[in-house]
C-alpha cells in the first residue's frame, strides 16, 4: 500500500501516523459513534448527511481501521527478535505438525494478542481462541476452519498452505474418533 493513501487512512481516523493500536481502537470506536445511525449523537448530523451518506462514511472508517491496523500490527511483528522467531517457526514448520498450540506460541513470541489479530483479520477473538486451543466442537464446517486457518497462520508468517493441512489432519482425526464415541 502506498503511503499516501495509508496517510489519508489516517486522516479519516484523525490520529498521529505515529499513532499505537490503542490510539488506533480508541479513534476507531469514537468516530464510529459520531456517525453510527443509531446514535443519539447524530441527530445533529441528520441535516448536513442523510443515512446512506453516514453509512458510507462508516464503510470508510472501517476500511481505514482495518488498513491502519494491519499495518500498525506489520511494524510491531518486524520490531520482534525476528532471527528468534525465525529460529523457532522453521524448527516447528520443519519437524512436527503445526497446530494450535504451535499456533499460539509463535503469536505470543510475536508479542500479539487474540483481540489485535481478531481486529485486524475479522475472525472473531473466540474463534482465535478456540483455533490455538484446539476446541474443535466450538469451530465451523470444514471449509471455513481451513480459511479461518489459513488467514491466521499467513497473517502470522507461518506457512498457511502447511498449516492448514496440518490443522485439518487433527481436526478430521478428532472428527473421526468423536464418531466412534458416540
Amino acid at each position: 500500500m502506498c503511503d499516501k493513501k495509508l496517510k489519508k487512512y489516517y486522516e479519516l481516523l484523525e490520529i498521529n501516523v505515529n499513532a499505537t493500536l490503542s490510539e488506533l481502537n480508541r479513534a476507531y470506536e469514537r468516530i464510529k459513534k459520531i456517525y453510527s445511525t443509531e446514535s443519539n449523537a447524530t441527530i445533529p448530523l441528520d441535516n448536513e448527511f442523510s443515512k446512506k451518506e453516514r453509512e458510507k462514511i462508516l464503510k470508510r472508517i472501517s476500511k481505514a481501521y482495518s488498513k491502519i491496523g494491519k499495518h500498525l500490527l506489520e511494524k510491531k511483528k518486524k520490531k520482534k527478535l525476528i532471527f528468534e522467531h525465525d529460529k523457532i517457526s522453521e524448527k516447528k514448520e520443519g519437524s512436527i505438525t503445526i497446530s494450535g498450540s504451535t499456533i499460539q506460541q509463535i503469536r505470543e513470541m510475536q508479542g500479539l494478542t487474540l483481540l489485535e489479530l481478531s481486529k485486524v483479520t475479522k475472525i472473531p477473538e473466540y474463534m482465535l481462541e478456540d483455533i490455538e486451543l484446539e476446541n474443535y466442537i466450538k469451530l465451523p464446517a470444514d471449509d471455513l476452519l481451513r480459511l479461518h486457518v489459513t488467514n491466521y497462520t499467513k497473517f502470522l508468517s507461518i506457512d498457511s498452505k502447511k498449516a492448514a493441512n496440518d490443522y485439518m489432519k487433527l481436526y478430521k482425526k478428532w472428527k473421526k474418533k468423536s464418531k466412534k464415541e458416540v
